[in-house]
């Protein structure tokens, strides 16, 4: 009796760790994601958000060393803006044109390399398309 007592802890234990689905978070997801942000200016400083395909959105302000979760936003809003990036990075050529205050929109795709725009130069603007889907994904943070 005394056997069946101290096995059944340990017995749970692995119960409970077999059961436990894999918590991705920006770092370890295996799919696609956004990252979008800004930066630069007179301080240099960057504000990072990270767009999950299950609607995640994790943020890292100008003066944190990591990222956290900054809301859980719906899946189907998410899989839109996912499609509007890949339609975007369709018909659009990538852009590093910085500026001295400059915005960037990165897809990471487990297909292949990530797509990047950086763009903030005032006298090369960044593509209409370009800057409202930047403004779409602003929105989703709030």
């Amino acid at each position: 009796m005394k056997s069946i007592a101290s096995i059944f802890p340990i017995m749970l234990m692995v119960f409970a760790l077999a059961c436990k689905s894999q918590d991705y978070n920006h770092e370890n997801y295996p799919d696609a994601r956004i990252v979008f942000g800004s930066g630069g200016g007179f301080t240099g400083m960057v504000s990072t958000y990270v767009l999950l395909e299950d609607g995640r959105i994790f943020d890292k302000a100008p003066t944190s060393e990591s990222f956290s979760l900054l809301k859980k936003g719906k899946k189907s809003t998410a899989k839109a803006l996912f499609l509007r990036i890949a339609e975007i990075s369709q018909t659009n050529e990538p852009i590093n044109i910085p500026g001295n205050i400059y915005y960037f929109i990165e897809w990471h795709s487990p297909e292949g390399e990530p797509y990047r725009l950086t763009w903030g130069d005032m006298r090369n603007p960044a593509p209409e398309a370009v800057t409202a889907f930047y403004q779409t994904l602003l929105d989703a943070t709030k």
